[in-house]
């Protein structure tokens, strides 16, 4: 008889990252819980990451060589700021849309109560949003980002302000001005300027925000002024409450693991069938 399957999580303690809950949700599911990196992956296997660092990506490359799962959680891009209550970003191989998650209808986007206010069409200045540059190769910000796109657009004779990164939780509320839009590389800052109505240009190419904005800052003056529910509509399901991933839900609805849940319930009776999402809107049969 061969062994449970393992999960195995690289979460460090403390009440920000909440690993008893992922502990509690994955026993719930039948696995095994592993702090260490001393077996062999199997397919049936998960290995849980916070974002993707260099530290650990020769062990996410086992995991995914072997056809075992490696997830991964951040910060969530919209929520609560508090540490001990905030939202989790989930989704399967990266983060910030570079990933994939399985997406159900609107009805969980409509639970979180999060106002869309109307799109705004006028400003004095661009909000720059840089990030700090943590995270996996290809998906952080690069290098010199933010010197380079503030030239970029005082050449073309931009007015801008940088709204930085606070580095600390909660984080302030984010004074969007009297800007007439938003730029960055991939910012969950950009996500909240998005509901705000402010219109947001973006860089990474799978970015989480992407089919409600612009890739690219060469066209400033053509913001994207559509229909923004279709994105936070699939957003929504890569967004978790601590007390959601104890039970287990999320875990078995991104694992596509059988649990009778409320989220499995909700989601056969969507009228829209479950199905996988990247960051770039692209629908896809499977995760990886």
């Amino acid at each position: 008889m061969g062994r449970a399957p393992v999960a195995e999580l690289r979460l460090i303690e403390g009440v920000h990252y909440q690993r008893e809950a992922w502990c509690q949700g994955f026993k719930t599911l039948g696995f095994d819980i592993s702090l260490q990196s001393r077996h062999v992956p199997k397919p049936d296997d998960v290995l849980l990451l916070w974002n993707r660092y260099r530290h650990s990506e020769m062990r996410a490359r086992e995991y995914e060589a072997s056809g075992a799962t490696v997830l991964i959680t951040e910060n969530a891009w919209l929520g609560p700021e508090e540490k001990d209550n905030h939202w989790f970003a989930l989704c399967i191989g990266h983060h910030n849309g570079a990933g994939a998650w399985r997406v159900g209808g609107l009805e969980r986007w409509v639970r979180m109560g999060i106002d869309l206010k109307p799109w705004r069409k006028s400003g004095s200045y661009v909000l720059i949003l840089p990030q700090r540059g943590m995270g996996e190769d290809g998906v952080r910000q690069p290098e010199g980002w933010l010197q380079r796109t503030k030239n970029k657009l005082l050449e073309a004779n931009y007015d801008c302000v940088v709204h930085y990164h606070p580095g600390q939780r909660p984080h302030p509320p984010i004074d969007f001005g009297d800007a007439i839009c938003v730029v960055t590389w991939a910012s969950g800052a950009a996500i909240k300027a998005l509901v705000e109505g402010i219109p947001a240009f973006y860089e990474l190419p799978h970015w989480v925000g992407a089919t409600a904005s612009v890739r690219g800052f060469n066209q400033l003056d053509r913001p994207f002024y559509g229909d923004r529910l279709p994105m936070f509509r699939d957003l929504a399901w890569a967004m978790w409450r601590a007390e959601e991933i104890a039970t287990g839900e999320p875990l078995a609805w991104l694992l596509c693991k059988s649990l009778s849940t409320s989220i499995e319930n909700s989601a056969r009776e969507s009228t829209s069938a479950p199905t996988w999402r990247k960051g770039s809107g692209d629908w896809v049969t499977s995760p990886v």
